[in-house]
């Protein structure tokens, strides 16, 4: 037998219910609109990044180089990372895309910033540089000619020039100063990965498989990056979109 309590408690649970069901139906209609408009944005942050991308490798291969720069230090402002993390998040994304002289220019800004050489920054952009180069290098898709490139030292910058003729490399040799302190040190007079690296280019055909010097391993390193920047420099472009990784 219900008691007249019984009673008071059911309609205020059924008024509690009507009142608070419009509510709850109300915050879940508001969560699936943001679910879908975040898809919405994620969806045209995606087609921005893509457009960016294609507009950098037009860029390039019209040999507007300070154009696809400027693109690039606009899309690295634009990821909200303080540097040098914009720079290397970008490189990486862009290395997936197989956009490699932008990759590049994105880890060389990580490379030259204001720091020891032997800083962990500027270490991993210089290993990542060569892990690029190493990867994307075809010989047989460089033009005939002489092409020359540079990439950060212990001292300064080391240039070097490849030679490459009918899809054939000829020759490299590093030109300019060159005081690499593995290489010139009194003290080590028998490690000279400027000695060693060249050739083994030359040897190899390309870069992929050419170890560093133990002893030397920035030196060859910087070697081996130079080089193939310069290769990178003289290939012929890809006529194909670039995608998003």
């Amino acid at each position: 037998m219900r008691s007249p309590g019984d009673s008071d408690i059911a309609s205020v649970a059924w008024w509690v219910g009507v009142m608070i069901l419009p509510f709850a139906l109300a915050v879940l209609l508001f969560v699936a609109d943001s679910v879908t408009l975040a898809d919405e944005v994620e969806l045209v942050s995606g087609i921005r990044v893509q457009e960016k991308y294609e507009a950098v490798r037009l860029a390039l291969e019209k040999g507007e180089a300070d154009h696809a720069q400027a693109l690039l230090d606009s899309a690295a402002a634009s990821t909200g990372k303080p540097f040098p993390e914009n720079y290397w998040e970008l490189g990486q994304s862009l290395e997936k895309a197989r956009l490699w002289e932008a990759a590049l220019y994105c880890y060389d800004k990580v490379l030259n910033q204001p720091l020891p050489s032997g800083h962990p920054n500027v270490r991993r952009a210089r290993q990542a540089m060569v892990r690029l180069v190493q990867q994307a290098v075809d010989v047989s898709r460089v033009r005939n000619g002489d092409h020359e490139a540079s990439c950060r030292g212990f001292i300064g910058p080391v240039s070097v020039r490849v030679a490459v003729r009918n899809g054939r490399l000829t020759a490299c040799q590093i030109v300019g100063d060159y005081r690499e302190s593995r290489d010139w040190h009194p003290q080590r007079p028998n490690v000279k990965a400027r000695d060693v690296i060249p050739p083994k280019i030359v040897e190899k055909q390309g870069l992929a498989g050419v170890d560093a010097v133990t002893g030397a391993t920035i030196s060859s390193h910087v070697i081996i990056a130079a080089a193939g920047r310069a290769l990178l420099r003289g290939t012929a472009p890809r006529q194909t979109p670039a995608t998003m990784p």
